[in-house]
């Protein structure tokens, strides 16, 4: 397929998925955040974007990077005895300490991308913005997750100099019924 930016140039793309060691596993048993402040099943993204043929000695390129994984906080699941169904628990002594941890690695990990000295970097404002696609509903199971990420966030916010996290709410499931895929995607991508 030849793809072609709106003024006609040809260009070209890869997808790189990264997943992480931190805390590797299944969806079922890698879950919440570990001992080490790695996140369960999380996998890095990268896009990148360049154009082809551009006749220069450094090609252009742009790379965009997200990150997708388990809630960073104390959690797991109790599965019961009926199929489908589990009980969320969220640890209700967690200082949050941990997911704290968390963000300073990300922090420190994409300063050193970006070659900037790690001590400079911690006087700079350093932007994180979470998107929680949970369910968020009253009596929802992951309502009860969802709290605990915001808890979080909050906590981590504090503990860490010069961080700005914020976290997006945004029910996938809810908005998908309410306005069909493209109207949910649009509604992403308008937040």
């Amino acid at each position: 397929m030849d793809l072609e930016d709106s003024s006609g140039t040809p260009f070209s793309y890869a997808h790189f998925c990264r997943r992480s060691r931190h805390h590797p596993g299944t969806r079922y048993l890698a879950r919440g955040i570990n001992s080490n402040a790695g996140c369960g099943n999380e996998i890095e993204c990268e896009l990148l974007l360049w154009r082809r043929d551009s006749g220069e000695a450094d090609v252009p390129y742009a790379s965009y990077v997200w990150r997708r994984g388990s809630v960073p906080i104390w959690w797991g699941v109790d599965i019961k005895n009926t199929v489908g169904e589990a009980e969320i628990w969220v640890k209700q002594d967690d200082s949050y300490e941990h997911t704290a941890r968390y963000f300073r690695r990300l922090r420190r990990q994409y300063t050193e991308k970006m070659n900037a000295p790690t001590a400079a970097a911690e006087d700079n404002k350093f932007s994180v913005t979470c998107v929680n696609l949970l369910r968020c509903a009253p009596g929802r199971s992951e309502l009860k997750l969802s709290e605990g990420f915001q808890k979080g966030v909050r906590s981590a916010n504090k503990m860490i100099p010069n961080m700005d996290l914020r976290v997006l709410n945004f029910d996938w499931h809810a908005n998908t019924k309410a306005l069909g895929e493209k109207g949910t995607i649009k509604g992403l991508w308008m937040s």
